[in-house]
């Protein structure tokens, strides 16, 4: 049972006189008791008569306490007998701190995104902050909180974000750590490698705070992670009043790792309002967030303030107002009860209209059933009628005035499009006439357009209503006369009538351009076109007439197939029966009994060519029956060899069977020559290894021959 002393100072050599007989090698005592002690060991153990005293983890002589004494420092473990089995610590004068332990390990790999990293020390130490023990990226420090613990003398580093997977980081401790004598650890550093991030993101922090009451109306909601996440967003960070969802804009802050969301109103008030964090929301390496959909609730204090109008349209006092116009009013805040009693509007009489909410209920629009009455002065009030949401009225009736205009002026024609007696317009124009005001009553029969019969088509105003386009349903004829007829039922907004109906025409352009061909698919002189390819010819127009007579393809021989049109008849498909040979060379001609609407043909017949992929793969066998190695065959089974495509010069010579012997037989195909079945003439010989040979005498169609041969052996019953 030998004893090692580690490190003794002078001190201790000074004492050792003093403690013969004790049951181990000693630090420094005052006999009978220790002066300082030593540490305890594992789990608090210490030898025979010693008691570990917890308040300085130091074995204590039973029944006594550590005297005065010149402090002393721990130099390191000495072994106890081997009985106790436990490392013990001997004080030694002016020893430095050394590091115990360290985690992450030098150079370990794989290590978790979210776990601290933490050195123990041989002794109590002092010094340990943020700048004596820091961690680095290269060279960029990470941003850390450090603590220690006197308890444990372990110093612990906690990263405030998750470390990047993947990566080498270094951890550094410098010698501003002292022990509490003063004397300075040796700095040192270490290496580890993190692994693949597969911790999910947490939410650390929310504002409201969960169950929270009397939240402001104006609050915005926000949720801090404990990593940089992704995917925030307005589908994926959400408030809803049960089940109706809250209007707001999303933002995130990286620096802050803060999602916030802002209401575009007021919240309602004295409501139970539910925040959702949804999975869509992940870190930088896609793991979903923690517990999603995470959820909390909170309460809005109780709404007493009255809604204001912000905004009126037409303004108080306004003058030469259209009559024409519509009335809006703006609202701080969504409303409600806004009906034709408490939304009321007089021009000399009552006015009769419909009223409806924009903006979420904040923005009100009445519009009247009829003009206004010109010259008058309109009153509009809104009553204490009207709520918000919480139920609080307008503090008072809501009132203001405006004047319309007086309007005896007849609208007019300013331009038209195309101009009066225009020629040559193109036969699929429309028609837009503008006017100088906004007019109404412009419908298909107050605004009618014929060549030689009514044209069919349809109405549209833009401008404010000032310009009103035609479009027919249908291309005009060409070398056609086109009238345009505006009656007197057209008139401005005020009700006053156009003076007299207006009339103007135009004629078309004649067709005599033939059409031509802009493009084909195949291209022509295209090579190694695959097989089962389609052929799609475009022309400049549209065209008609387009048959197997006058759109043919030949390949050896006339190619079946069907056509049919697409971008308005200006793309034709043919599409064949079947594919292709290889390596065929297909004419496609397009005859001149092709024309245009206008039946213009072709100028001349229009013909290309293209040549199919050659085909250069050799078969395969994909299967036998039986199978390779298979055992206990009847010897009355017949012998298949399936192949990848249809194959040929499958005969006797090139399909052999032996079972000891040269096996006879008939061979048949299916499968459109991709299967060949073999059928012996005699059973086959018992417990017998029967070899089937393929060899390169069988080709595909296109006399490609299978690879080496192919032997396949199987044992009879």
């Amino acid at each position: 049972m030998g004893r090692r002393i580690a490190y003794l100072g002078l001190a201790t050599a000074l004492c050792l006189a003093l403690v013969a007989g004790l049951s181990v090698t000693p630090g420094c005592y005052d006999v009978p008791q220790p002066v300082c002690g030593f540490f305890c060991g594992s789990g608090g153990a210490c030898p025979d008569d010693y008691t570990c005293n917890t308040s300085d983890n130091r074995c204590h002589l039973n029944g006594s306490a550590p005297t005065t004494c010149l402090p002393l420092l721990d130099g390191g473990p000495i072994d106890m007998p081997d009985s106790i089995g436990i490392d013990v610590m001997v004080d030694a004068p002016n020893a430095a701190p050394t590091v115990s332990a360290r985690s992450p390990v030098p150079n370990a790999t794989g290590v978790g995104v979210g776990i601290p990293v933490t050195a123990m020390f041989s002794e109590d130490v002092q010094g340990v902050s943020s700048s004596s023990f820091t961690l680095f990226q290269g060279a960029t420090p990470v941003a850390a909180t450090v603590l220690y613990s006197t308890i444990t003398r372990e110093a612990t580093l906690t990263p405030s974000a998750m470390l990047l997977p993947n990566t080498t980081y270094t951890a550094n401790l410098t010698s501003a750590i002292t022990d509490l004598s003063g004397a300075q650890l040796a700095a040192i550093n270490w290496s580890f490698t993190t692994g693949t991030d597969t911790l999910a993101p947490s939410v650390t922090a929310r504002t409201p705070m969960p169950n929270a009451t009397s939240v402001s109306l104006t609050s915005t909601v926000t949720a801090q992670f404990n990593e940089p996440v992704m995917g925030v967003s307005g589908t994926t960070f959400t408030l809803a009043n049960g089940a109706t969802p809250i209007a707001g804009t999303v933002t995130y802050t990286a620096a802050t790792r803060t999602a916030t969301f802002t209401p575009t109103s007021p919240l309602p008030g004295n409501t139970v309002l539910t925040a959702t964090l949804t999975s869509g929301i992940t870190d930088t390496s896609a793991n979903a967030l923690t517990g999603a959909p995470v959820t909390w609730t909170f309460t809005t204090i109780p709404d007493t303030v009255a809604p204001t109008v912000t905004t009126r349209t037409p303004a108080p006092a306004a003058t030469m107002v259209s009559p024409g116009t519509t009335i809006v009013a703006m609202f701080d805040e969504p409303v409600q009860n806004v009906t034709l009693t408490t939304f009321i509007v007089n021009d000399g009489a009552a006015v009769t209209g419909t009223l409806a909410s924009s903006n979420g209920g904040r923005t009100w629009t009445f519009t009247p059933s009829a003009m206004l009455a010109t010259g008058a002065t309109v009153t509009v009030t809104l009553s204490t009628g009207i709520t918000d949401l919480a139920s609080n009225p307008l503090a008072a009736p809501v009132t203001w005035m405006f004047n319309t205009a007086a309007d005896m002026t007849a609208p007019t024609v300013m331009s038209t499009t195309p101009a009066a007696s225009a020629t040559n317009v193109a036969v699929t124009s429309t028609i837009a006439v503008t006017f100088s005001e906004p007019v109404t009553g412009v419908t298909g029969t107050s605004f009618t357009v014929t060549e030689g019969s009514a044209v069919a088509g349809s109405l549209g105003s833009s401008n404010g209503g000032r310009t009103w386009t035609f479009t027919p349903s249908a291309s005009f004829a060409n070398n056609a006369t086109v009238m345009v007829t505006l009656s007197t039922a057209v008139m401005d907004l005020v009700g006053n009538p156009l003076a007299t109906p207006f009339t103007f025409n135009f004629t078309t352009v004649p067709d005599t351009t033939a059409p031509t061909v802009m493009s084909t698919v195949p291209a022509a002189n295209a090579t190694g076109v695959a097989l089962a390819s389609t052929i799609a010819v475009t022309f400049d127009e549209p065209v008609t007439n387009v048959t197997t007579t006058t759109f043919t393809v030949n390949s050896g021989g006339a190619v079946g197939g069907s056509l049919a049109s697409s971008n308005g008849g200006r793309t034709w498909t043919f599409t064949p029966s079947a594919a292709f040979s290889n390596n065929a060379t297909v004419t496609v001609t397009l005859s001149s009994g092709i024309t245009d609407a206008a039946s213009n043909p072709l100028a001349a017949p229009f013909t290309f060519m293209f040549t199919t992929v050659p085909d250069t793969t050799a078969p395969t066998v994909q299967s036998t029956t039986p199978a390779a190695n298979a055992m206990n065959v009847a010897t009355s089974t017949t012998i298949v060899a399936m192949f990848s495509e249809p194959v040929m010069n499958v005969t006797a010579s090139t399909f052999t069977v032996n079972d000891g012997t040269v096996v006879t037989g008939t061979l048949a195909s299916s499968n459109g020559g991709r299967t060949w079945t073999f059928m012996p003439s005699a059973a086959l010989a018992a417990t017998a290894s029967v070899s089937i040979t393929l060899t390169a005498g069988i080709t595909d169609l296109a006399g490609n021959p299978l690879g080496p041969p192919v032997v396949v052996t199987f044992m009879t019953q």
